[in-house]
């Protein structure tokens, strides 16, 4: 089994590098799709992976594990100490729960184990990893990184160490410069690697400090704000009364708002963003809305024929039906669900083209 699985999966995972800018090409099962560039002008188009929650582990999306020989699959050769293999992701989580050895799996199948952990690394490569939280606590301002540590990404960051974790985590809040701290008792001071990390020695916890807090469905930007564009053709920016909460209301239930800032402001339609202080953190909304469970591609669409439109109130309505269907393997943002698999998507500006996990199909 380990022959076949290396052979199905290691051009695929073996990458570091990110995608080509004119070709996406994500993992379905043991196939590939290509998906053509968009013709949507100022917009690429992207990959999206929203992860499903699993209670008691932290979900890393678009991340692959590398393990302690080296490779991204675990060692059969070793009484599977390094982790093992199963056909589902719903199966390596059974697994990863009952195995006290077990720290965590992923989407692809694969759980990995304590002593055959070695890193996880940001890819793109539409695979979600999910590492147990154990006893770690969540913090606000802080993201939790579990059983991981840092690594430094320019030659002048220091390490500092505390009497306790929680010395660690006030010296840290109380310094601007500080960038994480981790159970261990350490702070850090300089520049650390938000994508990359190794394993921690002792199973310790890492909290990356958060410059913008996380927005699901958004992308952030720290020290720019909303510029102010022509009010035509649908374009326009405004600033809401009631501050950042405000605008962040008024931008989650207005679909026409592409963006808002902690100032205060929003825009609708096109996004332009000029320097500010440091204070102001500034959220653009993801071409699609991502839908955990699914890939989400921009401005692509199958080539075949749906094999059902069927009439919903509420577009969520369509996630769930396709997400608890075995035979669904994709769905798009006009309601639209597939059954076949389609690895050659089409350019179709405007639609938002979701593809089931491998894990979660029949």
């Amino acid at each position: 089994m380990s022959s076949h699985i290396n052979k199905a999966w290691g051009p695929l995972l073996r990458r570091r590098s990110a995608l080509p800018a004119l070709l996406t090409v994500l993992a379905v099962g043991f196939a590939l799709i290509a998906v053509a560039p968009s013709v949507t002008r100022g917009r690429e188009m992207l990959l999206k992976t929203a992860c499903v929650e699993a209670p008691g582990y932290e979900a890393f999306p678009e991340y692959v594990t590398t393990y302690s020989s080296g490779d991204v699959l675990p060692s059969f050769d070793n009484d599977y100490s390094e982790g093992s293999f199963h056909h589902d992701a719903a199966s390596a989580l059974l697994a990863c729960d009952s195995d006290p050895n077990c720290i965590g799996y992923n989407t692809l199948g694969f759980t990995f184990t304590k002593a055959g952990f070695k890193s996880v690394s940001w890819t793109n490569e539409g695979i979600c990893q999910y590492i147990k939280i154990g006893s770690s606590g969540a913090f606000s301002g802080y993201t939790r990184r579990p059983y991981l540590t840092w690594i430094p990404t320019e030659t002048d960051t220091i390490f500092i160490d505390m009497a306790s974790p929680a010395a660690a985590k006030k010296a840290c809040d109380q310094n601007p410069a500080c960038t994480a701290w981790n159970t261990a008792g350490q702070y850090a001071v300089g520049a650390v690697d938000t994508k990359n990390f190794e394993a921690s020695p002792g199973g310790t916890t890492l909290y990356l400090k958060q410059v913008c807090p996380e927005k699901f469905g958004y992308t952030s930007y720290h020290g720019f704000t909303l510029s102010g564009v022509s009010g035509v053709n649908g374009v326009g920016t405004g600033k809401m009364p009631g501050g950042s909460a405000d605008a962040a209301d008024f931008c989650k239930l207005n679909y026409p708002c592409t963006a808002f800032s902690t100032d205060g402001s929003y825009a609708i339609g096109a996004v332009n963003l000029k320097n500010s202080d440091n204070s102001t953190c500034t959220y653009v909304k993801e071409p699609c809305s991502p839908m955990r469970g699914f890939y989400a591609v921009n401005d692509a669409n199958s080539g075949f024929t749906p094999d059902s439109r069927p009439y919903y109130n509420c577009f969520s309505d369509v996630y769930k039906a396709c997400l608890n269907d075995p035979d669904c393997v994709a769905f798009n943002n006009v309601r639209n669900i597939y059954t076949m698999y389609d690895f050659n998507l089409k350019s179709a500006p405007g639609i938002c083209f979701y593809y089931k996990f491998y894990s979660y199909r029949g």
